[in-house]
């Protein structure tokens, strides 16, 4: 919303810069509530009654998200309104597909057990509420497994609807219960989406519908902001940011008020000229403010500008030096720059991607270079990854403690369904009449309080994922600047691996358990690469991938591909003259000169260039 609808592929590249913030007032407040409940009620009006069902899709689903968006009238401003039905409607759509996808992982991966055993010894299963690693034998899972295979999504679905519906004779009772268990918890963990109050923040995209005057409005107020954007070309960053432009321009804004009719809401839009010095550099085109956003959470609202550009970048061949990315986990990334002999061929990295290990290994052992780095920079992630640590310990402890209370709260159930004479699986009403049975009366009352003390610690493990998160994108973020500005400093192109594992194996160095190679890793290789290239294509800079095989053992001095090579974690020792580098660093720099080897073609012609 925030970018408006212009399509992803449209060759632009935006970025969100601060405008000014200011506390939260009433009205500010009052708006950012009704949005949140409008946006909540919208979502819940198109929510299927299981993940099974099929969402509503195209214009159906407008149509009935625009219903409710029009029962919002004379509570909350019609252009307010209609914000909420979009991300609502981006929510619901996405959520549903990842419910999909998770019950379709759980299932084809049932079989799946997690690092340490129950406190009974039970092999622990993890695609299944607790108790069932104690249900299932491994016959039963095997059994399960051999029904995963072969079926595709959409077979999937259809078999737990007819499981939903109690159609399923061919599986015997316990199997069909237990993949009920499977989809009671996927249907538990995605549902509705749903917008607090507390530690969210409402985005609100400010088109000229939120503007009084409209179009005029927006395209003075935008034309204001450009204005004060340095021009194009200038010889340094700090040319464009000397004379009148180190002021800070100041816009006054008004913004349609909650209600319509009601009284605007002012702003006052401040680009300061040290915001834009990250975001301007010689290679750049000429950007430009295309639209505008409010942002309101719990104590401020900040007006933010999205700033547009169509980057051209600078020519591979035209790169002076390359700068190779070695992404680790001890050190997550480790730079190294090499400067550049002879023009990089494109077609190289084309040919290069199509190789597989053997193939790499092939190019790698019978091609060499003696390049030394111009400059290395090695990022430690020892800080970062004990912060994560440190997490994933908490998320342990948290979920030891809900598995306790489910298991408890499955025994009151089962003590419950026994007295009234009913299967364990029976739904049950807490607000049932006990009679004069005080034992029955005293269980009710227990379940939905541990219902609420397994919501809570649940609240306070989101918490700790959301914490994560910010840990992530912080490091990543801030690890993507730094590359940036090192092949701006030197023309350069950025070479990378094409990596395909993150996750801390096994019996690696530093494996601290399933929980910690989830919340460091996941996502963690995709967040990097996506905020580093989206960093790269805003200023220009060419970047491309080769084979992540033999990299880091590698001695390209002499052709040498060996493992032992790396001796530790740290240290590099080159098999032939036992010269010693730092490890991390030394993959950096194969990685740059990795297309720049030039043939080995014999013995003497490789001792003369050592």
């Amino acid at each position: 919303m925030a970018y408006g609808k212009t399509p992803d592929n449209d060759g632009l590249e935006r970025r969100m810069v601060d405008l000014g913030r200011v506390p939260v007032t009433s009205e500010l407040a009052k708006l950012r509530a009704l949005c949140i409940a409008a946006t909540n009620t919208i979502a819940r009006s198109v929510w299927p009654n299981s993940i099974l069902d099929d969402m509503p899709s195209g214009k159906q689903l407008d149509k009935e998200m625009a219903k409710v968006q029009s029962a919002q009238r004379g509570t909350l401003n019609a252009v307010w309104a209609e914000k909420c039905r979009l991300t609502a409607k981006d929510a619901v759509i996405e959520q549903h597909e990842r419910a999909i996808k998770c019950l379709f992982g759980k299932f084809k991966h049932l079989d799946s057990v997690g690092d340490h055993p129950l406190a009974n010894g039970t092999r622990r299963l993890l695609n299944f509420p607790e108790e069932w690693s104690s249900k299932l034998s491994d016959t039963d899972v095997a059994a399960l497994s051999d029904l995963a295979k072969g079926m595709n999504c959409a077979g999937v679905i259809e078999l737990f609807r007819k499981v939903r519906l109690g159609q399923v004779t061919s599986l015997p009772p316990l199997h069909v219960q237990a993949l009920t268990a499977m989809l009671d918890i996927v249907e538990e963990r995605y549902g509705c989406p749903e917008w607090k109050t507390d530690g969210s923040v409402t985005q609100l995209h400010l088109d000229y519908r939120c503007l009084p005057g409209g179009r005029v409005t927006q395209d003075a107020l935008l034309a204001a902001l450009n204005a004060a954007i340095p021009e194009f070309p200038k010889t340094s960053v700090e040319t464009k940011l000397s004379g009148e432009s180190r002021f800070a321009t100041t816009i006054p804004l008004l913004v349609s008020g909650v209600v319509a009719y009601g009284r605007p809401l002012m702003f006052r839009a401040t680009l300061l000229p040290a915001v834009l010095k990250g975001l301007i550099c010689d290679v750049a085109q000429p950007v430009r403010f295309t639209s505008l956003v409010l942002e309101i959470d719990e104590f401020k609202a900040a007006v933010k500008g999205v700033l547009t550009q169509r980057p051209k970048p600078y020519a591979l061949e035209d790169a002076t030096h390359t700068v190779g990315d070695d992404f680790g986990y001890v050190n997550t990334s480790a730079m190294a720059v090499m400067k550049v002999g002879a023009p990089l061929d494109p077609e190289f990295f084309i040919t290069a991607a199509k190789w597989d290990k053997e193939e790499a290994r092939a190019y790698l052992e019978s091609h060499v270079h003696d390049g030394e780095p111009v400059e290395v920079e090695l990022h430690d992630g020892q800080d970062f990854l004990a912060a994560i640590n440190a997490h994933a310990m908490h998320v342990d402890a948290l979920r030891s403690e809900i598995d306790h209370i489910y298991n408890r709260f499955h025994r009151i159930k089962h003590e419950v369904c026994r007295i009234i004479g009913v299967p364990v699986d029976t739904l049950l009403d807490f607000g049932m009449d006990a009679g004069n049975n005080k034992r029955l009366s005293e269980l009710l009352a227990k379940l939905p309080m541990l219902l609420k003390q397994a919501n809570h610690l649940k609240a306070i493990r989101r918490g700790v994922y959301r914490s994560v998160d910010g840990i992530k994108r912080s490091w990543f973020g801030w690890l993507a600047n730094r590359k940036a500005k090192l092949a701006l400093k030197y023309h350069a192109a950025v070479i990378r691996e094409n990596l395909t594992i993150v996750a801390k194996e096994k019996n690696k160095p530093g494996y601290f358990g399933r929980t910690y190679n989830k919340m460091s890793n996941n996502g963690a290789k995709g967040q990097y690469l996506r905020m580093a290239s989206a960093k790269l294509r805003w200023f220009g800079i060419p970047e491309r991938t080769v084979p992540s095989y033999h990299t880091s053992s590698t001695d390209v001095r002499f052709a040498v591909v060996d493992k032992r090579q790396r001796k530790t974690q740290d240290r590099f020792v080159a098999k032939k003259d036992k010269r010693v580098w730092q490890a991390d660093l030394h993959a950096g720099g194969v990685l740059a000169l990795y297309p720049q080897l030039r043939p080995l073609r014999t013995t003497t012609d490789v001792s003369l260039t050592v």
